[in-house]
């Protein structure tokens, strides 16, 4: 069950700071809670926040377990599944 006087809200970006900050004040918003997306989505809402005084709290990403291949965008990908792909063909072929 969702807490007393909880409202839900779907939109889909790209989001606006003067958007942002009519929601941040139609709802009476006191504190931000956001997580951590490495990306440009949040910035309105971050300005938004900051303009009004709003306190934010950022919730970040937890590490990586050290033996899970990590890459920062899409060509990083493709080069981790390169290297992925070419130790399974090595490990099939004797």
């Amino acid at each position: 069950p969702l807490p007393r006087h909880t409202h839900i809200l779907l939109d889909r970006g790209p989001f606006t700071v003067d958007g942002e900050r009519e929601l941040l004040r139609t709802h009476e918003i006191d504190v931000l809670v956001t997580k951590d997306s490495g990306g440009p989505a949040t910035a309105a809402k971050l300005t938004a926040a900051r303009e009004l005084e709003v306190p934010v709290v950022v919730v970040r990403r937890p590490p990586a377990p050290p033996d899970v291949p990590v890459a920062p965008d899409v060509a990083g990908v493709l080069g981790v599944l390169g290297v992925l792909l070419s130790r399974a063909a090595a490990d099939r072929c004797p």
